[in-house]
């Protein structure tokens, strides 16, 4: 998991700039801040002349099997999402546990293809009774587990969950504690944040899904963070939203 390129961190910011304008008014600009001896990753300068700093941090949603780390699921991912938008299954969220070494990779995404488009238009919609009542389907060696739901209303485009499970067992982080880790990790490093500094916390290599969000500003509310805002910001096709977290 290499440091976010220049383009990826000026693609989170066009996620999170109306929403940030509205709260600090703007326009701002973003600008890149070069070298490694930094606190922040970039700047936003507004027409005023006011200067922000904003450091990211990625909130892991996918664990490391064996060597394998989050890139190789959130590729895998990407290529099913690709080719079931490509197929016009709809609004889906597929949550699909994946063995690479079980099967070719062709016919690992052929079967979640084949099953998403049988089964996509009588799934239940993603809520927490959808989520607690659901149970997954096996398709094969490869494809041990597979559920899907339709999603809410207003949540538009295909988004894919994969679980790398090579090694048996391995348990999933919740993508909402996910999201409070990273903010505690941050905070533990500096010492209890930093006051004129944005944290800007990006879930990799999934979304947080709208059902997360309200668990997600439940679980940060009233903590104090340390950092003058903390942004929720999800920068995933199908799913682009940015939300204030914390004052």
């Amino acid at each position: 998991m290499g440091e976010p390129t220049r383009e990826e961190f000026e693609s989170l910011w066009q996620v999170m700039r109306g929403p940030f304008e509205l709260v600090h008014g703007g326009p701002f600009t973003f600008v890149p801040i070069e070298g490694t001896d930094k606190i922040a990753d970039f700047l936003l300068v507004s027409s005023a002349g006011r200067s922000i700093q904003v450091q990211h941090v990625r909130a892991l949603t996918a664990v490391k099997n064996e060597g394998h780390l989050p890139d190789v699921a959130a590729r895998f991912g990407d290529e099913v999402r690709q080719q079931l938008e490509t197929a016009a299954v709809g609004d889906v969220f597929v949550s699909v546990s994946v063995c690479l070494r079980r099967g070719r990779r062709a016919d690992l995404i052929g079967d979640i293809l084949s099953f998403t488009k049988a089964n996509a238009a009588d799934a239940p919609i993603l809520g927490r009774s959808a989520w607690c009542e659901s149970s997954s389907v096996r398709l094969s060696e490869g494809v041990p587990a597979i559920e899907i739901w339709r999603r809410a209303p207003g949540a538009h485009g295909v988004v894919v969950g994969v679980g790398l499970a090579d090694v048996e067992s391995t348990p999933q982080p919740d993508p909402s504690h996910a999201v409070l880790a990273a903010i505690e990790q941050k905070c533990a490093k500096y010492g209890g944040g930093q006051p004129d500094v944005v944290l800007l916390v990006e879930p990799w290599p999934y979304p947080v899904d709208s059902f997360y969000r309200r668990t997600v500003l439940q679980l940060v509310a009233g903590r104090p963070t340390g950092f003058l805002d903390v942004w929720l910001t999800n920068n995933y096709p199908g799913s682009r939203w940015a939300e204030r977290l914390v004052p």
